[in-house]
């Protein structure tokens, strides 16, 4: 899982685009979109302009920079003035930017006590708000300390949507448990009909709720006729 294939996850929906619409504006294969969305692989930097062409927002946002996703004509139109080997130059110099701006600084004791990494199952995203396909067969891991995670927890997985504001955001990283029940009232990852969300579920004599925190959003009721799978709880 990578950064850049959060961002090109969360452009496409900001443009209201699926990946065979970018492949079709772009002229990459679907299979390379869907290595990048996986996390498996990074597209080189003459593909990450095209994927920013396509989708029309600004190169910095989707490299990581801290600019907004609105591309800005002045910016661009220089950048696509430049010989190839000048675009390179300037990529360059945002990358080495970048890292410096992202680096923290250290205190001297984190030196002396080296904190212990563990990975963790990633198995990809799941819909804070109109459903995902989740055919759980991703199996990638992350690398966190020690102490980011939850003794309980089975799995990470990533959040696509805002459903679940305030106390989940969008792209947020969560912990799983698994289980094949779910209390009352607790939240949890559920598949109905194919379609993965994070929801907080409530029961009632003949249906099932799920229900998002953000007020924006409608309940969705569960009937008899749909196909219920339950995943896990989700750690809080």
């Amino acid at each position: 899982m990578n950064d850049i294939a959060s961002k090109i996850r969360y452009a496409l929906d900001y443009r209201n685009m699926k990946p065979k619409d970018l492949s079709e504006k772009t002229g990459i294969s679907r299979s390379s979109i869907s290595e990048w969305l996986s996390g498996k692989y990074e597209p080189k930097q003459d593909k990450i302009f095209l994927i920013a062409n396509a989708l029309d927002i600004d190169e910095g946002w989707l490299l990581g920079l801290n600019v907004p996703i609105e591309r800005k004509s002045d910016i661009t139109s220089i950048y696509n003035k430049l010989e190839k080997e000048r675009q390179t130059k300037v990529y360059s110099f945002a990358e080495k930017q970048l890292e410096e701006q992202n680096s923290k600084i250290v205190n001297l004791q984190d030196f002396k006590e080296e904190k212990q990494r563990f990975e963790i199952p990633w198995k990809g995203y799941v819909s804070a708000g109109t459903g995902e396909y989740m055919d759980g067969e991703t199996n990638e891991t992350i690398c966190l300390y020690e102490d980011e995670i939850p003794e309980e927890a089975d799995f990470a997985l990533t959040i696509n949507g805002d459903s679940m504001k305030p106390m989940f955001k969008d792209h947020e990283t969560i912990f799983v448990k698994k289980t094949k029940e779910l209390q009352s009232g607790s939240i949890g990852i559920v598949i109905v009909n194919d379609e993965a969300y994070i929801k907080k579920i409530y029961y009632n004599q003949f249906s099932m709720t799920l229900v998002s925190l953000n007020s924006q959003y409608e309940d969705i009721q569960i009937g008899r006729n749909d196909v219920i799978k339950f995943i896990g709880k989700v750690i809080l």
